[in-house]
């Protein structure tokens, strides 16, 4: 069964793109969905870790990565966020723990 059907019609996932990249494929769609929250949630662990000065390069890698993999999948309110957070480069720490 695919994870996609035990979610509400209102998920911030372009599903056409999504579509396009499985082909449509339930497999394929599921395969693609749950490495993508794998992706994500390691993205997400750097990030949470990273939030100091000396360590800015790694959140900033972690961040860029997140914004890819969710504009590679169609979570483009995922690549929102991810795109408003890079712009606030210069942010204290706070900020950054927020986002």
């Amino acid at each position: 069964m695919s994870h996609l059907k035990s979610y509400p019609s209102s998920i911030p996932l372009d599903m056409g793109q999504f579509n396009t990249i499985t082909e449509g494929k339930s497999t394929y769609k599921d395969e693609l969905l749950e490495l993508f929250f794998q992706n994500a949630a390691e993205c997400i662990f750097v990030m949470e870790r990273n939030c100091f000065p000396t360590t800015d390069k790694k959140w900033y890698d972690a961040l860029d990565e997140l914004k890819n993999i969710s504009s590679s999948i169609g979570a483009l309110e995922l690549y929102k966020v991810c795109a408003v957070a890079r712009k606030i480069s210069a942010a204290s720490v706070e900020e950054k723990a927020k986002i």
